[in-house]
């Protein structure tokens, strides 16, 4: 069982000065619970509370803030820098202790407004798709996000990285036609995770979240079809955008990983 955590709801119920042990909650709440892997998002995938080379730190956001949540999360982040608490690093730890797999997980086109504190998104307003989404159409925005996938393998133990297709499903301006790109980029994940992972001895596994057919999956761009008969990804996680769905199409899906190591 998959715990998929956006993070943010843990870090504004935080109050400065956060210690190491407050952290210790987002893993231990699934502890004992039936669930084996927690997959935790980098924030918004624009902005993040990890230390990176290309994307803003939460705390380096400055005011005004756009609300009172905001300002907690900011605040919370900056308590943590000043202490050096890293928090993946604590998350990663927690759960080899629970004895959990963990799984860091990017948002590969979030619209959520934290775009616009990304010193990135406004340095490379040539990237857009929108005023928001990147377009992975184009060299820059495929670097941008393996870099950020690739210094987080290479910093943290993890067990594995979680691409978020669904947040949000808008790659291209031509889907179909260009859908090549993408699969070019899954192509670059992989072979950066095995690098990785047999440095470490260990496979990494990819997971990805994707839309609840095959044939909206095809429609965005994103060829699952290949990405499983090349052996790209071992996880896959159909889903609608943001609510949890009964009914989904399931038997699709079993019948394009029957035979495959896919699950």
């Amino acid at each position: 069982m998959i715990f998929n955590d956006d993070g943010t709801g843990q870090l504004i119920a935080l109050k400065p000065p956060v210690r190491e042990t407050d952290l210790h909650v987002m893993v231990d709440k699934v502890a004992g619970t039936g669930v084996t892997t927690l997959s935790i998002a980098l924030h918004d995938g624009h902005t993040v509370w990890h230390e990176s080379r290309v994307a803003t730190h939460i705390a380096d956001i400055p005011g005004p803030f756009a609300s009172p949540s905001q300002f907690r999360r900011v605040a919370v982040c900056r308590s943590m820098r000043e202490q050096g608490i890293d928090p993946m690093r604590i998350f990663v730890n927690r759960a080899v202790e629970q004895g959990l797999k963990l799984f860091p997980s990017l948002r590969m086109n979030d619209a959520h407004g934290g775009a616009r504190q990304s010193a990135f998104w406004r340095a490379n307003q040539d990237l857009l798709l929108d005023g928001l989404k990147y377009d992975y159409a184009k060299a820059g925005t495929r670097e941008f996000r393996l870099t950020q996938i690739e210094e987080v393998c290479r910093a943290y133990d993890v067990d594995g990285f979680e691409l978020d297709f669904m947040r949000v499903p808008h790659f291209f301006q031509g889907p179909k036609a260009e859908s090549h790109f993408m699969t070019e980029f899954v192509r670059d994940v992989r072979r950066m995770m095995d690098e990785i992972g047999g440095s470490r001895e260990k496979h990494l596994d990819l997971m990805v979240i994707l839309p609840r057919t095959i044939t909206e999956c095809v429609e965005i761009g994103l060829d699952v079809r290949a990405w499983i008969d090349e052996g790209l990804i071992n996880v896959v996680v159909a889903k609608n955008f943001i609510y949890f769905e009964q009914n989904l199409p399931v038997r699709e899906w079993a019948t394009l990983v029957k035979n495959t190591p896919v699950t």
